[in-house]
């Protein structure tokens, strides 16, 4: 387990080596590729490299992860419905009070 941890933690440093070596490579695949072949070959030299393998392919493809994926940023101040000083969701609430009153 903690060969995984560390292999994710040195998924940047791993994929700076192979991209000193091949700079035509995006360092994300770069390090998912060296991921993935300690992880295929790893166990010929010691099993924990197998697992640092491991570590490494999951950090290289968590950063090919944050980037296909939109974040959702919170909005920086509450919407106002018109000039009448009420956010949106006071505005439905209010209108939603009103439907059930008549």
């Amino acid at each position: 387990m903690l060969a995984i941890v560390a292999g994710a933690g040195l998924s940047g440093t791993v994929s700076g080596l192979v991209k000193g070596v091949v700079p035509q490579i995006a360092p994300d695949i770069a390090g998912a590729g060296a991921g993935l072949l300690l992880w295929y070959f790893g166990d010929r030299i010691h099993p924990l490299v197998k697992a640092f393998g491991v570590g490494v392919l999951a950090g290289s493809l968590k950063g090919m992860i944050e980037k296909a994926i939109p974040t959702i940023a919170p909005a920086a101040a509450p919407a106002t419905q018109g000039g009448t000083g009420m956010t949106s969701a006071e505005a439905m609430a209010q209108a939603y009070a009103s439907m059930q009153m008549r």
